[in-house]
């Protein structure tokens, strides 16, 4: 796509005869970029130091969750466009963090977050149960999504349509 990428390419071909292309690159130039494609411009540095945390130890959950494997996170996961992306308020938001993840209990936290919460996010333990109480993910309410594009839901559904979804994902 003639973007310029930081790091090395590197060639994996697969058991039917495919390649996979990975680019690798250190996980702390990887934020800078993928940082870039995610939060806007004019977030406040403080902002931005805590989602650079928080994205760091998502990508170490990533690595340790996929050691063995040709790569660690695709694009589907996280956003990456190369140098292109990079900006000056993201390099110093990674610069400032290096190095730091979020732990509980001496283990990575996954550190899943969503654009937006809808004014209110929920308990880790309501969606992994799996995990046991996470007393530091406790939902609370959040007053920073409010008048983001997507803070209110405007698609309507009949019941029907609603079981039919719920049905289909294995819910209803």
């Amino acid at each position: 796509n003639s973007r310029p990428y930081r790091g090395s390419l590197i060639l994996h071909r697969t058991s039917s005869g495919k390649v996979t292309v990975v680019n690798r690159l250190n996980l702390e130039e990887y934020l800078v970029g993928a940082l870039a494609s995610e939060v806007g411009q004019g977030w406040p540095l403080e902002a931005l130091k805590a989602h650079a945390i928080a994205s760091r130890t998502i990508v170490a959950h990533r690595i340790w969750i996929n050691r063995g494997k040709p790569f660690d996170v695709s694009s589907s996961t996280h956003l990456y466009y190369g140098v292109a992306a990079e900006r000056a308020d993201t390099r110093a938001s990674v610069e400032a963090t290096a190095g730091q993840v979020l732990a509980y209990a001496g283990e990575l936290l996954s550190a899943t977050f969503s654009t937006n919460c809808g004014g209110h996010t929920e308990d880790a333990a309501e969606l992994w149960p799996t995990q046991g109480e996470l007393s530091p993910l406790r939902g609370r309410p959040d007053p920073f999504c409010r008048g983001l594009k997507h803070f209110r839901w405007r698609k309507t559904l009949s019941s029907q349509r609603f079981s039919d979804v719920l049905e289909k994902e294995g819910m209803g």
